[in-house]
């Protein structure tokens, strides 16, 4: 089940969500793992199975530390992308800016965000929804994670209605 992350004024206003989450300073390994996809075992080149558990750890290392599923990162070293395959969105930051291209339109936003609800609410705004990480809603309840007014909406799921 996928959770929309609302900003942090739309939720129950729990302290602990507010404190773990949203105002965590922004930062771009908190939206995908900067090393990409997940690795696959002999996926177009050969590499020991050695090799391959260090990169899947190395991997699964920096997942545990993203907020957000459906993501994907380009890091290039002077500025990193983002995409998401499923909604054709991507997300470019540079140095002092953002672009956000999407449905054939480019947003550029002059400013990088300072925290976590401030990156949601911006792309709120234009109407980007973010999905949380199964696992915060088990650690956060995902009636602190979401918009009050779709909480009935995800019990009804959760219960089969």
């Amino acid at each position: 089940m996928k959770i929309e992350a609302a900003p942090y004024i739309e939720t129950k206003c729990s302290v602990k969500a507010k404190e773990e989450l949203y105002l965590v300073p922004f930062d771009f390994n908190k939206i995908a793992n900067k090393h990409g996809k997940k690795p696959i075992n002999n996926l177009g080149f050969l590499e020991s199975d050695e090799a391959f558990y260090k990169r899947l750890k190395l991997w699964k290392d920096e997942e545990s530390s993203v907020f957000f599923e459906g993501w994907v990162c380009k890091d290039m070293q002077f500025f990193q992308e983002f995409y998401n395959e499923e909604k054709k969105i991507f997300i470019t930051f540079e140095y002092n800016v953002y672009i956000v291209s999407y449905m054939r339109k480019e947003l550029v936003y002059p400013t990088i965000p300072d925290t976590i609800d401030e990156f949601i609410t911006d792309l709120k705004r234009i109407g980007i929804a973010l999905h949380w990480k199964n696992e915060l809603s088990d650690i956060y309840g995902i009636e602190n994670i979401t918009s009050k007014n779709k909480i009935v909406d995800y019990y009804g799921i959760l219960k089969g209605e």
